[in-house]
């Protein structure tokens, strides 16, 4: 189920492409700015929720809408810090198999992602709800769009399968990227496929004969930018390390490449415990 080199248009693939990226972060800021997120979550869901008990009194749908809000941003504070919690204990979720190297995400933590797009497709019934109670077309159309886009998401992933909880297979011949969705997207080793950068929502990868750059959504992957930065710059370039993938000691080998600099150690993003931590409390 590997896709050709060229035949990039026959996959089914959640994949954005970014002809012009108007901001492109380092992998290093990207990590950082993910426990900004979980901070942003939180305050947004005390603001919302305080702006829905201060419009109980007169103005109904804009109670409606700082609820709705309230409640999509407490969501999405809770799946955040269970990312966080599964970051210490990343080594265990690589495995070896016949195919591969292999990266499982906890199944909670796909449904904690599939949770927030639920929460969008609310938005169809919420427009309703909000017209009834007055709201202008500003507001309406504003609940109708996230339940729009929330439901086109849901049928994707009811397209595709059904949720996944692989998200990225190393193999002798090339690397796999799996999106929560079910979709996916190969590329060979021969392609020299490198993280040249981040966006907001996740590492910017690019490829030989690829068209644009693939952004691999990386909020719910217990890895950190600079970590898939540096696996791709290692397999990508040394012959010996993907015969190594077909072989025993493979999954050795990805770890090892995987191991976590002094810098981000040390420079508050998240990121896998020190090993003997790890090992302390396996």
């Amino acid at each position: 189920d590997h896709c050709p080199a060229r035949m990039w248009a026959g996959c089914r693939e959640e994949v954005v492409l970014k002809k012009k990226t108007n901001k492109v972060l380092t992998c290093g800021e990207f990590d950082r700015r993910r426990r900004r997120g979980l901070m942003s979550c939180r305050v947004m869901a005390a603001l919302s929720f305080l702006a829905a008990c201060l419009f109980a009194l007169g103005v109904y749908y804009i109670m409606v809408i700082s609820l709705w809000a309230s409640i999509a941003f407490l969501s999405g504070s809770v799946s955040l810090a269970r990312v966080r919690s599964c970051m210490p204990g990343g080594r265990r979720l690589w495995h070896a198999n016949d195919l591969g190297v292999v990266m499982e995400v906890p199944r909670d933590l796909v449904m904690w992602e599939l949770v927030e797009w639920v929460l969008m497709t609310l938005g169809i019934p919420g427009a309703v709800l909000v017209r009834a109670l007055g709201g202008n077309a500003v507001a309406v159309g504003f609940f109708a769009g996230a339940g729009i886009y929330g439901s086109m998401h849901i049928v994707r992933i009811l397209w595709n399968g059904g949720m996944e909880v692989e998200r990225i297979l190393l193999h002798d011949e090339g690397v796999r990227f799996t999106w929560s969705t079910g979709g996916h997207v190969s590329i060979s080793w021969l392609q020299r496929p490198a993280v040249i950068g981040a966006s907001w929502q996740g590492a910017l990868i690019e490829a030989a004969y690829y068209p644009g750059r693939l952004e691999f959504p990386m909020g719910y992957v217990p890895v950190s930018c600079r970590q898939l930065q540096r696996l791709l710059d290692a397999f990508s370039n040394d012959p010996g390390l993907q015969a190594s993938l077909s072989g025993p000691e493979a999954l050795t080998a990805v770890l090892d490449v995987l191991e976590p600099t002094e810098e981000e150690y040390s420079d508050s993003s998240w990121t896998w415990a020190r090993p003997e931590i790890s090992q302390g409390g396996a």
